[in-house]
């Protein structure tokens, strides 16, 4: 995982390394959406779009710790009424667990949030991976990781990285990862703005009944008898990097991940390790609705 060495690398620095995204993760257009009756106008960051929560977004904040245990943390952030213009004081927790799998450990994230009036949430993780480690070129090895992303359709954009309400087949495109492919084969196809951004589709789960609110998909992991978690189908995504085998399988309940390779990267203060992050230094997936869901359900 990219990181830095210090607290203060994290509040200091703009492009999410780490962070726990909200209040509505990726883009929402014209920095505005409308519930119920009423429209809610938010700061535009991102040309005229809210971005990941607008520019004081829950990446902004040092988390409370609530519950600290041998194998997990819980953290809790609070957001007024009318944060960044989002309605509703809103509790968020997420809880990070180290769980014992079949072959390794698994880093699960679980967020949780309520909120005293009508509003809307999207949250996310915005771990970056690069599986070769902070050292050498981490352009060049993230570019060498082999990529699988269980999804036959995408959210296509315009030029402004707002979907144009509709899902597209990967078929001949760029963004198709059904079967594995380096990320640097096609990262500098015309098709996409700036290396790979772009909202996936995961594949539905059949049998799965949606709850009122959460998730959308089966998770994929059931806990065995002998305490060990262990797969119940195919991963929604997979990476590998060549060089020290590494491998890691991506499960979620949200309908899409967005599939993002760091072209914004290349600004922030030195990682881990003294270690530079440049621009396409490691990727994400970031397990969401999809993007601008408050205008576009």
């Amino acid at each position: 995982l990219l990181g830095f060495d210090k607290l203060e690398a994290y509040e200091k620095h703009g492009t999410y390394i780490g962070c726990a995204i909200g209040r509505v993760c990726s883009r929402i257009a014209g920095a505005s959406f409308r519930l119920g009756d009423q429209t809610y106008s938010l700061p535009a960051n991102n040309g005229a779009a809210c971005h990941h929560g607008g520019p004081e977004g829950f990446n902004r904040y040092t988390w409370e710790t609530v519950d600290l245990q041998r194998r997990s943390v819980t953290l809790r952030h609070v957001s007024p009424d009318l944060d960044q213009g989002f309605p509703g004081q809103l509790t968020a927790e997420v809880e990070y667990s180290l769980l014992p799998v079949a072959e390794g450990t698994a880093l699960t994230i679980r967020f949780r949030a309520e909120c005293n009036k009508p509003t809307v949430v999207n949250l996310t993780n915005h771990l970056y991976l690069n599986l070769a480690g902070h050292r050498g070129s981490m352009r060049e090895t993230m570019c060498s990781h082999r990529v699988t992303i269980a999804a036959d359709t995408f959210a296509p954009t315009d030029e402004t990285g707002i979907p144009l309400g509709r899902l597209d087949s990967v078929e001949g495109t760029p963004v198709d990862f059904r079967s594995p492919a380096a990320i640097g084969d096609r990262i500098d196809d015309d098709r996409l703005a700036a290396g790979y951004d772009t909202n996936m589709a995961l594949r539905e789960t059949p049998g799965f009944v949606p709850k009122s609110r959460g998730g959308t998909r089966a998770l994929g992991i059931e806990l065995g008898s002998d305490g060990r978690w262990t797969r119940s189908r195919a991963p929604d995504a997979i990476a590998e990097e060549p060089t020290t085998g590494r491998r890691v399988e991506m499960f979620t309940m949200e309908p899409a991940v967005h599939f993002y390779t760091g072209d914004y990267l290349g600004n922030d203060p030195k990682g881990k390790g003294g270690v530079d992050i440049v621009k396409r230094a490691g990727f994400c997936f970031e397990t969401q609705h999809f993007t601008d869901s408050p205008n576009q359900p």
